[in-house]
């Protein structure tokens, strides 16, 4: 009996030097018993935006030509400050990435045209020109090309201008431009690019105004 107590006696002492018990808290295996625990990372830096639309749309626009070649006519419109954008592109395919798109009539709005393509302007030049309700674009453009129109006035003669409600410059490959002007009244305006052939190829579509934003 002596000789178990000393035994137990010696086990309970060594227990103590060695430190038994797990360090309070720490784990245990951190291999130096009663080291601080590493200090956890800190957050990363945050930015808040001015709004969550704002910035979507800052964020998308950066994201270049072609995110918008590929995007639907309920993607293409944006909003910058509050002022509704359109992206349009346009590419070597004569064809435009929308056929249609809507905005609030009676409203300032912006209406961005890239030319996705490489080929030079005097070779595949496209521009937007969006006509006044109820005009026919295949028309228009053959009028355009027959009246006048040359790659220095944008195949837009200053006599057919009067049935024009906006349009942009013509651009070649690899150029961006922007027009900024007010939405008429509700209604289907039609849109076309009247570089010659390219409406008989299908760069049309309609621009369709509605009542309130």
């Amino acid at each position: 009996m002596r000789s178990i107590l000393h035994l137990t006696a010696a086990g309970l002492m060594s227990c103590v030097l060695a430190g038994c018990g797990g360090g309070g808290g720490n784990g245990g295996d951190s291999g130096e018993p009663g080291a601080a625990p590493e200090p956890a990372p800190a957050p990363e830096a945050t930015t808040s935006g001015d709004g969550g639309a704002e910035a979507a749309t800052t964020q998308a626009q950066a994201a270049g030509p072609e995110k918008w070649a590929q995007a639907g006519p309920s993607e293409v419109v944006t909003r910058e400050g509050g002022t509704p954008v359109v992206h349009i592109t346009g590419d070597d395919d004569m064809k435009y990435n929308v056929k249609e798109f809507t905005v609030p009539a009676e409203t300032k709005i912006k209406l961005i045209l890239y030319h996705v393509g490489k080929q030079p302007r005097s070779a595949m030049g496209h521009n937007v020109t969006i006509l006044d309700t109820g005009m026919d674009p295949l028309s228009f453009a053959s009028k355009a090309t027959g009246e006048g129109g040359n790659l220095e006035n944008g195949y837009l003669p200053e006599k057919l201008r009067d049935s024009v409600v906006a349009t942009t410059k013509m651009i070649g490959g690899g150029k961006r431009t922007s027009i900024e002007f007010e939405t008429p009244k509700a209604g289907d305006y039609p849109y076309v690019c009247t570089f010659p052939a390219h409406a008989v190829s299908g760069m049309r579509g309609t621009m369709h105004v509605v009542a309130g934003d």
